[in-house]
């Protein structure tokens, strides 16, 4: 992949795209690993349109019909635990994704990151631990394996293992 290139279905993942009310997807499938496009100032008739350009699946709780160029599913639960597992239960290769591997933010693919002359963002807990660090390509935000990321895998696991 090249840098600053989206996220691929290099590992036959599935793409989506969500719509509306289903936000909190967003960030679950990311830390997931799995390409999930998001704009919550997209009207559907241009999400449809983004989810066919991109060949993306739309995830949405609006009724929509499927068409042969565009794959739909409707979430009907209310809950985003519920919604994560209906997701699950619909595409399981989710969970071959590389977990936290995509910016939570832009949905760009992690790199590993080398602290040069500007260490300003990084708090010097984590300099001091020398932690592996990786950056997102677009936004630049930092990540490393803290207290958060410990959490985010905790919340992955109990989902998967309550599917």
């Amino acid at each position: 992949m090249k840098n600053g290139e989206s996220i691929s279905a290099s590992v036959s993942l599935p793409r989506f795209i969500v719509f509306g009310a289903l936000k909190s997807m967003v960030k679950r499938l990311r830390m997931c690993g799995v390409d999930c496009a998001y704009n919550g100032g997209l009207s559907l008739p241009n999400t449809i349109l983004a989810a066919i350009s991109d060949e993306r699946i739309l995830l949405t709780t609006v009724p929509v019909a499927d068409t042969f160029r565009l794959k739909v599913v409707l979430i009907s639960e209310s809950h985003p635990d519920s919604q994560f597992k209906h997701i699950l239960k619909l595409f399981p290769s989710i969970l071959e994704g590389e977990a936290l591997s995509t910016c939570l933010v832009c949905n760009y693919r992690l790199e590993n990151y080398q602290i040069g002359t500007s260490p300003a963002d990084i708090p010097p807990s984590v300099l001091d631990r020398q932690l592996p660090l990786r950056r997102c390509p677009k936004c630049a935000r930092i990540y490393w394996d803290g207290s958060h990321t410990e959490r985010m895998r905790q919340l992955i696991k109990n989902l998967i293992e309550s599917h």
